[in-house]
Order: C-alpha cells, then sequence, then structure tokens
C-alpha cells in the first residue's frame, strides 16, 4: 500500500520527468521489475518483508498451503497443482482455483504453519517474483516455485527453495517434498538460511530497494545528466592522470550503488590490480567512517559490525543485472586496460 505522502512524492518525480521530456532532453528509461532495467522495481525490501522472522512450528497435516485465485494464468501452475495432488502431496487451497479450504485468512499466518508454500506465479518471466515469493521466506514456509527461470538467483541459501521448471519436474520435485517433510534435518537445512543469514548474493539483491525507487531514478537521470556535461569543454580538460619518471597516476571515482556523490582515489601504474583497487575502494570508505546505504533497513540480527564488506565493484551505468550477475573484472590487465581506456573511471560498488 502507497501512502498519500508516497504519492505526492511519486507525482512530483513524475512532473520532473515530464519537464525534461517536454523540453526535448529527456531521456527514455525503462522502470520494472526486470533487473535489466534502467531502474528496477522488484517486490521485495527488507522494509516491507520481516524476512529473517523466526520459524514458527508446522502444525497442518498438508504438506503445503497455495493461494491462487487468478485461474486463468499464462502458465502450467494449475496443472502442476493438480499433478502434485495426484502424487499424494496434500495441499490445502486457500484461493479461488481449486479451493478445499474455508473461510477468510490471513495468508501469512496461514503459511506459517506449512512446511511448503507453493509460490506458484502467474507467468514465467525473468525477475518476476511476487510477494507469493518472499511472504513464504517470512512465514518459514519452503517456496515451491512455478515463476520466474531464474528463481534461484533470488534463493535465500542453497538448497531453500524447489522450482518446477516444467511439468516434467513436477515428479522430482513432489518427491523431494516428502523426503524433506520425512526427515527434520532436511527441513531445519532448507531453512538453515534463517539461524545463519542468507548468503551474501540475497543481501545484495534485497538491498538495492533500502533505496526507494524514485530516489534511484533521480540518481539515474543525475548521473545521466552528469555524465553529458562532462563531455562538454569544460570537463574535457580536467586531468584524469598525471605522469612523471616514476610512472602514472590515475585518479578514480567511486560510489556505492544507491548514492549519487562519488569518492576520488588514486592508483599507480604498476599497481593497477584488482586487490590495490579492493584494497584502496575499502581504505578510502573505511577512511570517512561511510555507514552502508542499507544499515537501517536490514534486520538487525544481519546487519553486522563496522566494517566494510565488498561484494562488486563495477563500471557506473551496467544494470543491476550485470552488476549482479554478469560483470566481472576477469584479471589485473583487463582492469588495467579499463582504467586506461576510460579517464577518470567511475565505478559502483555494492557492500554486503
Amino acid at each position: 500500500m502507497v501512502s498519500s505522502d508516497q504519492w505526492n512524492h511519486l507525482n512530483i518525480i513524475q512532473r520532473i520527468i515530464l519537464m525534461w521530456l517536454e523540453g526535448g532532453r529527456g531521456y527514455k528509461i525503462v522502470m520494472t521489475t526486470s533487473l535489466s532495467s534502467d531502474v528496477p522495481v522488484g517486490y521485495f525490501s527488507w522494509a516491507e518483508y520481516d524476512i529473517m522472522a523466526p520459524v514458527p512450528p508446522k502444525t497442518e497435516e498438508a504438506l503445503a498451503a497455495a493461494f491462487i485465485s487468478n485461474c486463468g494464468a499464462r502458465n502450467f501452475r494449475l496443472q502442476a497443482l493438480e499433478m502434485l495432488e495426484n502424487l499424494d502431496v496434500k495441499i490445502d487451497s486457500y484461493g479461488s482455483c481449486h479451493r478445499n479450504r474455508d473461510g477468510k485468512v490471513d495468508k501469512v499466518d496461514t503459511l506459517k504453519r506449512y512446511r511448503f508454500s507453493l509460490a506458484f506465479e502467474n507467468s514465467n518471466e525473468e525477475d518476476y517474483v511476487t510477494e507469493k515469493f518472499f511472504q513464504s521466506l517470512v512465514a518459514g514456509s519452503i517456496p515451491v516455485v512455478v515463476g520466474a527461470p531464474n528463481i534461484q538467483e533470488f534463493s535465500p541459501g542453497e538448497g531453500a527453495i524447489l522450482h518446477i521448471k516444467e511439468l516434467d519436474d513436477v515428479a522430482s520435485v513432489a518427491k523431494t517434498m516428502k523426503n524433506i517433510a520425512s526427515n527434520p534435518d532436511a527441513f531445519n537445512q532448507s531453512l538453515r538460511w534463517k539461524y545463519d543469514g542468507p548468503s551474501d548474493s540475497f543481501k545484495a539483491l534485497i538491498d538495492m530497494a533500502a533505496v526507494h525507487s524514485s530516489c534511484r531514478l533521480c540518481i539515474h537521470i543525475a548521473t545521466k545528466i552528469h555524465l553529458k556535461e562532462e563531455r562538454t569543454p569544460k570537463f574535457t580538460n580536467r586531468p584524469c592522470s598525471c605522469s612523471t619518471k616514476k610512472g602514472t597516476i590515475y585518479h578514480l571515482f567511486i560510489r556505492e550503488r544507491g548514492r549519487f556523490k562519488s569518492e576520488s582515489i588514486y592508483m599507480r601504474s604498476g599497481q593497477l590490480t584488482l586487490g590495490a583497487l579492493e584494497s584502496a575502494v575499502l581504505g578510502k570508505f573505511r577512511s570517512l567512517n561511510h555507514v552502508p546505504v542499507w544499515k537501517d533497513e536490514r534486520p538487525p540480527s544481519i546487519r553486522g559490525g563496522d566494517d566494510l564488506k565488498l561484494y562488486r565493484i563495477y563500471p557506473v551505468g551496467l544494470t543491476q543485472r550485470q552488476a549482479l550477475y554478469g560483470f566481472r573484472f576477469r584479471d589485473d590487465s583487463e582492469l588495467e586496460q579499463y582504467i586506461k581506456d576510460h579517464p577518470c573511471a567511475k565505478l559502483e560498488v555494492i557492500f554486503v
């Protein structure tokens, strides 16, 4: 639910964008659930979901609960549900489709009583992962997913979810569900992330939403404007390196994801290595007593201490799909070449 203050804020942002568009100076910007969007707008955030809530006792006889009310989905989710039932996986259905439980119930409170939750989306699109999945995590109910083909990228830990990629997978998933349900150690292992904390990759993904999408939109637009300004003569004359008989010193600009302001670091030729870059970045931000943008948003149990842990370094301008799952400087020579080819190189970092 969006508050009136949030609506007012979003309306202001929309007016700013329209001013740019109407002035002929605008940028075409894509904001969708896709991590390949200019500004991703996912269903996830630490604020909206109490993801690290304790695991409650599982008291229901049925293995899984389902809340499906759109019976005309564009995928095979209803067929998968029927196949699971035919394989003797008992499912309590509270939605309009295949309903076998009566009464109006609170969804998350209900899911807490089940070992598994059928997080069956209405379409199988990359990065389309809705509250069906995240509510399952909150409830400590293992998600059985029909949906995004890359759902494992959203998993909080190894073995934390089950994925029905196609109908041929239903039999093996049903077998796994029964095995986990009958083996307390296996069930606890699937929820190990609730006790030990989620993976760094999961934290890096959810942390993105610590900065509201409207703010990330402003950062995206401001970055575009700034890069355009830097192509003017005023900026092109700015020195980005300094050479002496001892070598060359390169000026780099580093910022944390979710922030616009960059910090300066300097690296010497002959020392343009991945290790030296990471050391320089950590040294700079530690000297500033930098507090990660997500610090107050995460649950207290996984905020960590005061030290910084670097997860990713990548060029400003990449999509979050590239930053989180694609781009990596392969080796020192690639980093060195990038710095030499991109004067005043601008990099972004993700701390976890």
